[in-house]
């Protein structure tokens, strides 16, 4: 009787633990259990949501919650749900919230891992920066190679089958030839032309890669959610994922090697039609971070081996994703046109416009020119065009997960949110925001056409989230302008994130521009060497308007360089300095003195060393430009610099010789200028201009 009473005092006190942490804690006294629930049994379990993930009904299902109970929702016992911008995506996706496992159990491939399933923001940070100037604006619209590419896939692939379907009056399947397309474009920009994929011409290989691609999309949910049934399945004799998946899988993986080898015999060309710029540029930039032994020929094969399978991940990765996106954002657009036909006509007017312009045929006789990319991108309907697309019809319209950081934080006003809890954003429901997208069910490209600087082209610029979530300093008559962005107005650093430039702080460039850009101006573009640009999107912009009326910069003259990039700051990304120093003194840091960027850098991000270097060898290209101008030998001298706030100062400090933690203060204002050159017109005499003279 003794033991059954105690048997029974225990199994009544575990039973007792377990309704405590899985029933009466999360859903009464857990932090999360003041959110409201998506579904009454969100506190206690995910099978709800998982079941509606498994339906394919996920995005309206939590719109649909977000559209009841407001801007934060529970989806399960550990997962919430926003949908508003302050307090919202600006805080989860601005940094600090690392990348759910999510992300390389979906795209994971070759067992390794790209930079979009990367889940550290260290490590997604570094490999950003061997690749983001190849896709910089001001690059992409110089290159020769994606000009060469954009002509033959345009005029001898695409534009003939759409010939031949309306004067035979056949249909055709629109998706398929969009998703043939952007291969075919991004093969051709990540292998180069000559080596990548022509699935335009090629219809039956068309069929098999894309069959090939498109058959495993259903069994992605079981990676997703329930990823610990996958080898339960096989275990008992009944996987969920059929070998023909796997057989999929490991033909995309094979083509996207050989692919890979092909641009690897072609990596030392500068042929247009030959030369493969992504991967190029990812393979030189990891080959400076190899690591050989030279003793030891069996290991220096094994990490050289490691390396082929990093970057054929990498290009696999930008292949799909690059293709499927734009496919379905090329699909929908149409779609959406052919129910709209006076669009169209007004669309075709506008595009009429171009010179020179698109005609298929081409007239006899005539070169085939593409218009220039700028001219294009100044079109206001076709522009309002694809972001009403992109809005109504995001290509990645679901969840983007994060995980919460430590110590607790804070989302759409709710406190005290624990660390290790999955945190979603969608662009579905971002985009059908109705105080923001009036009527937001309806396609509607007119929105995009009210006055740029308008309140409500900001409000929807802030809300818009297809993609998910600037200085200027010229050396020798060296000048530097930095734009104003919002987290520029508010203190908070900003490294990788992606921002506009405020109304205020187009204003600011538009003015320095007016004012001192120009023949016989400050910056007279016919005396620039060069122009280096950071690739971040604000400097981007801060270049383009700053020299958006000058008709005399030769494009050949600029280029876009991850060494002007701003501070990495790793962990502290979107926090102001009292922020830093708070969780720095969590981590233990900083006992005898507060944090200084200048000394201590950024915990995951850059060091003060790190940013030297960068700057060093950028400052070493500068002096060779300048060497031989210093006595004003004819020729262009003038180097213009387009960066960031901080990295702007870290340059002058590196430029007048001193160290990064030396006390310089200096202030670079949204839209000022600054002046660098040499003392004694001697190159190993760098100096700040102190003040400018004004006939």
């Amino acid at each position: 009787m003794a033991v059954t009473w105690f048997t029974g005092i225990g199994v009544g006190i575990v039973l007792s633990c377990l309704v405590y942490q899985y029933i009466i804690y999360p859903a009464f006294l857990s932090p999360l259990a003041k959110i409201p629930n998506a579904h009454f049994t969100a506190p206690i379990s995910p099978a709800w949501i998982i079941w509606k993930r498994y339906r394919e009904q996920n995005n309206r299902t939590i719109h649909a919650a977000h559209t009841k109970l407001g801007p934060i929702v529970r989806l399960g016992p550990s997962e919430i749900s926003i949908n508003c911008v302050e307090g919202g995506i600006k805080t989860v996706y601005g940094g600090g919230f690392e990348k759910h496992d999510w992300y390389p159990r979906v795209f994971g491939a070759l067992n390794t891992f790209s930079m979009f399933t990367m889940t550290g923001s260290k490590e997604h940070a570094t490999r950003k920066r061997m690749l983001s100037n190849i896709y910089s604006k001001s690059y992409l619209q110089s290159s020769p190679n994606l000009k060469l590419i954009s002509k033959t896939i345009i005029y001898d692939r695409f534009l003939p089958i759409l010939e031949e379907a309306a004067s035979s009056k056949r249909s055709i399947d629109v998706h398929e030839l969009n998703s043939s397309l952007t291969m075919d474009f991004v093969s051709a920009y990540l292998y180069g032309l000559r080596n990548a994929s022509n699935l335009l011409q090629d219809v039956p290989f068309r069929k098999h890669i894309l069959h090939n691609y498109q058959c495993r999309k259903p069994f992605e949910f079981y990676y997703q959610e329930v990823p610990a049934l996958i080898p339960f399945s096989q275990a008992i004799g009944m996987p969920v994922i059929p070998k023909w998946c796997q057989d999929a899988g490991n033909v995309m993986d094979e083509w996207n090697l050989d692919l890979c080898d092909k641009a690897d015999k072609s990596v030392a060309s500068t042929d247009p039609g030959f030369e493969p710029t992504a991967y190029k540029q990812l393979k030189n930039s990891m080959m400076k971070h190899l690591r050989l032994q030279k003793e030891d020929p069996e290991a220096n094969a094994q990490v050289l081996e490691q390396q082929r399978m990093d970057i054929a991940c990498e290009m696999y990765d930008q292949l799909t994703a690059g293709h499927e996106t734009s496919a379905v954002g090329l699909t929908y657009l149409y779609w959406e046109l052919s129910k709209h036909p006076e669009i169209q006509e007004e669309l075709r007017k506008e595009l009429q416009t171009l010179s020179p312009s698109i005609t298929s045929p081409p007239a006899s006789g005539s070169e085939l020119v593409l218009p220039r990319p700028k001219d294009i991108d100044a079109l206001p309907l076709l522009q309002g065009i694809i972001m009403e697309t992109l809005r109504l019809h995001a290509p990645i319209p679901g969840i983007q997960p994060r995980v919460t950081p430590s110590p607790p934080t804070s989302l759409a006003g709710y406190d005290n949110i624990p660390p290790n809890m999955r945190v979603n954003a969608q662009a579905y429901s971002l985009h059908r925001n109705p105080d923001v997208f009036p009527d937001p069910e309806t396609w509607q490209p007119r929105r995009w056409l009210k006055d740029d600087h308008s309140p409500e082209m900001e409000e929807m610029r802030r809300w818009f989230w297809a993609f998910g979530s600037g200085g200027r300093m010229c050396v020798g008559s060296n000048l530097a302008l930095q734009g104003e962005t919002e987290w520029t107005k508010s203190g908070q650093y900003t490294g990788i994130t992606e921002l506009d430039l405020t109304a205020q702080g187009v204003t600011q460039v538009q003015g320095t521009g007016k004012i001192l850009v120009g023949a016989g101006k400050a910056i007279d573009p016919s005396n620039i060497a060069h122009v280096f640009v950071s690739p971040r999107k604000r400097a981007q912009t801060t270049f383009e308007l700053l020299f958006s009326s000058s008709s005399q910069l030769d494009p050949l003259r600029v280029s876009t360089t991850e060494r002007l990039a701003e501070w990495d700051y790793g962990q502290y990304e979107g926090m102001v300095t009292s922020q830093i120093r708070a969780l720095r003194k969590e981590h233990g840091l900083d006992g005898e003195r507060p944090w200084d960027i200048w000394r201590d850098g950024c915990e995951d991000g850059e060091s003060a060393q790190q940013v030297t270097d960068r700057l060093d060898d950028l400052i070493r290209e500068i002096k060779s430009i300048q060497q031989n101008h210093m006595h004003g030998e004819p020729g262009p001298a003038d180097v213009v610099l387009v960066a960031h706030g901080h990295l702007l100062r870290a340059f002058v400090k590196r430029w007048l010789g001193y160290p990064m933690e030396f006390p310089l203060s200096l202030m670079l204002p949204p839209g000022g200028i600054g002046v660098l050159s040499y003392q004694h017109h001697n190159i190993n005499e760098p100096a700040l201009y102190a003040g400018m003279a004004f006939p």
